[in-house]
């Protein structure tokens, strides 16, 4: 790309969903077929304002949500066991260790809701449980 030239990075999303949808799309990984991790910004797919939707893809290009299926949350439950709503939690990041997943990446907010309501922004780390069967 030479300077001064913009590229449109915008693509049809394809969910399967009808209604208002925004969402803001935040990690894609192949397993069978594709699986996408999205902030839904609405609330009205995952059924929580911020929270994240889980979708899926045979192709890449038309995927599926479940409504009211969440890939996160944005409530957290500390190691002293206290629960707290996030403001923000997003841009989420999953760590796979021999083809698992093991932990999810984010960056975060305190406070009522979003970046510019909170009093303190950091990166975090949560532990995913594991499935033992």
């Amino acid at each position: 790309m030479r300077e001064g030239q913009t590229v449109d990075c915008s693509f049809q999303f394809g969910l399967n969903f009808r209604g208002r949808l925004t969402a803001w799309v935040a990690y894609e990984w192949d397993m069978t077929g594709y699986v996408m991790i999205a902030k839904d910004m609405i609330g009205n797919i995952c059924g929580e304002y911020h929270g994240g939707i889980l979708a899926r893809s045979k192709d890449g290009g038309n995927w599926e949500a479940s409504e009211g299926e969440k890939s996160y949350t944005r409530r957290i439950k500390w190691d002293d066991g206290t629960e707290q709503v996030m403001g923000s939690l997003e841009r989420p990041f999953i760590l796979f260790e021999n083809n698992e997943p093991t932990h999810m990446f984010f960056a975060t907010a305190d406070g009522p809701g979003e970046f510019t309501k909170a009093a303190n922004t950091w990166n975090m780390v949560i532990p995913l449980k594991r499935n033992e069967s």
